[in-house]
């Protein structure tokens, strides 16, 4: 199970000092979603992993509240983009990604790397696929995956898995033709890796009967 833990911080934007949650243990025990996302036992770790300060609206892992962690022009850029969240003592956690990913995308991270956080955003947020910051998260997501892809900052082993998920976010958003077309890569960037021969089943099995979990056997 996730235990959890208080954490003190300071905000190096705005010097505003308040107690956020961590976990000091968890766990991944979960059922894996098609979206690759795997849950903890019990009490979710992945929105513990971010903090958000109220005041200002900076937001980062718990090594971004360090001394020193905000220079002079960041922390003009946060003032002048983010929003914090109103009449709220603590940030959602999906829109505390959000804007871990916009920083991350501010100091000059690749694609790849901001991808991943837009997509906890997704994982994070609503799970109505009506819902407008479903669909935007996810879009998000798609399009530094896309970037990260066509730039080839994914490593080999990782390649399967990404361009999977690059089909899954393109079904979740509604767009079945560009679905179709990153599922139908799939077994060529799989290629001769046994270990990962199980993404083909699942993109054949997301573009004719689409599963919110996957099934996986002991």
């Amino acid at each position: 199970m996730t235990t959890l833990m208080p954490l003190h911080l300071e905000c190096p934007c705005c010097g505003s000092e308040f107690e956020s949650l961590t976990w000091r243990s968890t766990n991944t025990c979960g059922p894996l979603t098609t979206e690759l996302y795997r849950h903890a036992g019990g009490f979710p770790s992945l929105p513990l992993e971010v903090h958000g300060c109220v005041k200002c609206g900076y937001c980062g892992y718990a090594d971004d509240f360090k001394p020193g962690s905000a220079d002079e022009e960041l922390k003009r850029w946060v003032r002048a983009n983010l929003v914090p969240p109103e009449g709220r003592d603590r940030f959602p956690a999906d829109r505390c990604y959000e804007y871990v990913a916009r920083i991350a995308e501010r100091r000059g991270a690749l694609p790849k790397v901001t991808g991943l956080l837009w997509l906890k955003a997704a994982w994070c947020g609503p799970d109505k696929s009506e819902s407008a910051d479903y669909l935007r998260f996810r879009r998000e997501a798609l399009a530094r995956v896309e970037a990260a892809l066509a730039k080839g900052e994914f490593t080999a082993e990782e390649l399967p898995a990404v361009t999977y998920l690059a089909g899954e976010l393109s079904r979740r958003i509604g767009n079945a033709e560009q679905a179709r077309a990153w599922f139908a890569r799939v077994p060529a960037a799989v290629g001769d890796n046994a270990e990962a021969k199980w993404f083909i089943d699942l993109a054949i099995q997301q573009s004719t009967d689409p599963k919110e979990f996957v099934e996986e056997r002991a």
